[in-house]
């Protein structure tokens, strides 16, 4: 199982980087070649600038795609903006569930629009 590692260097003991692997070993590993990669030194000095690695205490991220579509369901009618909520938006239903795409974004198609429009600019008009 994947899990969260915080690694902090002794260049920076004040920076907090997170790696993702299944254990210890691997997430110091993972971190050494960010540190090969940033600066340009061999492994073996990377190895030996890390001071600790420990699992990451950061709490798991909120899948909001998967919250939205717990309380609605395809078809809910919901309010939305296209670009700012300065104006009164566009009304439309949901045409699909809501999916967290790889800008890390979470989004939704909808009736009448071309392409999908991000959780941030919905607002659902129905009662879960």
């Amino acid at each position: 199982m994947t899990q969260e590692w915080e690694a902090v260097f002794y260049s920076d003991p004040e920076g907090r980087y997170h790696v993702k692997a299944e254990t210890r070993s691997k997430a110091k590993y993972k971190a050494a070649l960010m540190v090969v990669d940033a600066v340009g030194c061999s492994r073996l000095e990377a190895f030996s600038e890390i001071k600790s690695i420990r699992k990451s205490r950061r709490p798991p991220p909120v899948d909001h795609a998967a919250v939205f579509n717990e309380r609605w369901p395809v078809g809910t009618l919901a309010r939305y903006w296209t670009f700012t909520h300065e104006d009164e938006g566009k009304v439309a239903k949901t045409r699909s569930p809501a999916v967290n795409m790889p800008s890390g974004h979470a989004s939704v198609w909808l009736e009448g629009e071309p392409g999908c429009v991000s959780l941030t600019h919905v607002d659902p008009l129905e009662a879960p």
